[in-house]
């Protein structure tokens, strides 16, 4: 064998292979030469961000900002200048000095005794567990509400709010609310209506129930962002967890005049509609995507600074920003269903995104752009259906609650719930009866602990 034939056949080789690389890369270069202008997409979604203005007194937003301000400072107006500074807040932004204020009472769920953190934690989603430790812990109930009686007191300022408008911040960088604080507060206001139950004031259930629901389904429907739309779609679920404790709580010919209206009226379309948390969602990254950071910025796909040096030209921000657009959109599309027995099939469609990954990456225009919108896509999933399952949460409570208050026992639970006109409303089949638990059950389309609902007889 000629040794010196071969290794010069496999030197023309790789020069060969090289050269070939070295074209297709010019070629991909001369395809991604320029970037693509804005998109109609992209103007559909900023649209559905345009509304009227809201006064800061009557948006809930504005007083959340400064829920936690100290005592001696007025939570609308330090939270009108927070929300001013987010409004002033440009893409490039790193310095958020400005939304800091002094003697915020930000540690308070640090210094609980450990019996009332036990508690809290126990009741996250109420439950019939939750109900007979209440009973078992009103000392620690009483405790709780004394040390935390000014965050309770700021929550009731909070929810007589009408309005819910949100800024959309430009900076992704920047700070969002510190909605935990008013998950706690919402803790606080539907405990004080278990109480009140428990004492027989059935206005006051009712009372609360209406106030609480009547605002969170306000942030649900004007939410302008996918967390603000998760926190609203989780505080509704709380209303009805709570709500059917403090129900339970009344003797049973108080419970049906307790019930509130808004626990009748179901889950609206364009309360579960996701086109302006989407469109929120396209904006807030949108500024890093056009400084080419994009949603999976280029350093995640490739390894080394060469790598990246070659990679970035493949990059389109605004072809990207596009693309991101018109996921979101069809997103916001699909999950808009005009009847909720359509929402399996779009959700089994969407998390079945198997084959997808070598048509994206045969994209010669914007490759880096494409595979980023594909990486991102699936994190949204999970998120999407949970504010069509409150209508099914809704049910459940509200089923519970009926058979209540006409006097249906465990033994005959099962079959008043097969006669109930409150079904399942993915299926259209009765809700579940658990006979261990006494529970009327729920079962969602979202993943997790947040799957399953059940409500105590």
């Amino acid at each position: 064998m000629d040794i010196t034939r071969v290794l010069r056949g496999l030197a023309w080789f790789v020069l060969g292979a090289a050269s070939l690389a070295v074209l297709l890369y010019l070629a991909l270069l001369a395809i991604n030469w320029s970037d693509e202008p804005p998109s109609g997409d992209v103007a559909t979604l900023r649209t559905l961000l345009e509304s009227p203005p809201v006064v800061d007194a009557d948006n809930g937003y504005v007083y959340a900002l400064g829920l936690v301000v100290a005592a001696d400072q007025d939570p609308l107006a330090q939270g009108a200048k927070r929300r001013a500074y987010l409004e002033s807040l440009t893409a490039t932004d790193r310095d958020h000095d400005g939304l800091s204020i002094p003697g915020e009472r930000n540690h308070y769920v640090a210094e609980r005794p450990a019996v009332v953190s036990l508690l809290e934690s126990a009741c996250k989603r109420g439950g019939a567990d939750c109900a007979v430790l209440l009973e078992r812990s009103t000392d620690t109930l009483d405790v709780w509400m004394r040390s935390e009686g000014w965050l309770l007191e700021r929550y009731r300022q909070l929810i007589q709010r009408a309005r819910w408008r949100e800024v959309v911040p430009s900076n992704i960088s920047g700070p969002l609310p510190a909605y935990q604080h008013l998950m706690h507060g919402q803790e606080l206001y539907l405990l004080e209506a278990w109480r009140a139950g428990r004492a027989g004031d059935a206005r006051v259930v009712r009372d609360h129930l209406q106030r609480d629901l009547r605002f969170w389904r306000e942030v649900l429907r004007s939410s302008s962002l996918l967390i603000t739309k998760v926190i609203a779609a989780a505080a509704v679920d709380r209303n009805f967890a709570y709500g059917s404790l403090a129900l339970r709580a009344l003797p049973a010919e108080l419970q049906h005049e307790a019930i509130p209206a808004s626990w009748r009226e179901p889950i609206a379309r364009e309360e579960r509609a996701m086109f302006r948390a989407l469109a929120g969602e396209h904006r807030w990254s949108d500024a890093a995507i056009l400084r080419g950071e994009g949603l999976v910025v280029t350093e995640s796909l490739t390894d080394g600074a060469l790598a990246d040096h070659l990679m970035r030209p493949l990059f389109q921000p605004q072809a990207t920003s596009n693309l991101y657009a018109a996921s979101l959109l069809e997103m916001a599309r699909a999950f808009d269903v005009a009847e909720l027995t359509q929402m399996p099939d779009v959700l089994e469609r969407r998390r079945d995104t198997g084959g997808s990954g070598l048509r994206v990456l045969l994209h010669p225009y914007n490759p880096v752009g494409h595979v980023s919108i594909e990486i991102a896509k699936p994190s949204y999933i999970d998120y999407l259906p949970r504010a069509a399952d409150l209508e099914g949460a809704r049910r459940a409570a509200l089923l519970a609650a009926t058979l209540r208050t006409q006097g249906v026992t465990p033994a005959d639970a099962a079959a008043a719930i097969r006669a109930s006109p409150l079904t399942d409303p993915y299926t259209g089949a009765p809700l579940r009866w658990d006979a261990e638990h006494t529970s009327v059950v729920f079962t969602g389309l979202a993943r997790g602990e947040r799957q399953r609902r059940s409500v105590p007889l």
